[in-house]
């Protein structure tokens, strides 16, 4: 006879997309959710954590990163 293993967690993750196919939002088990932004190029410009920690992404002409500004204006 085996034995009984841990009980089976629900933990669900959801992602949602852009109409591009870009990931829009992630929604994990406790329901905190991170939203990406992204610029006309498809280049992701900003996440924002569930508790609204934003981090910004900057690109040059090229669509090469250029700049990274974290939530606490460090760069």
């Amino acid at each position: 006879m085996g034995k009984a293993g841990p009980p089976v967690l629900n933990h669900v993750t959801t992602l949602t997309y852009t109409p591009a196919g870009l990931i829009n939002t992630i929604t994990d088990a406790q329901s905190h959710v991170t939203t990406y932004g992204y610029d006309a190029h498809g280049n992701r410009t900003s996440v924002a954590d569930a508790m609204q920690h934003q981090t910004t992404f900057g690109y040059d002409t090229g669509d090469r990163l250029t700049t990274i500004t974290y939530p606490d204006q460090t760069t």
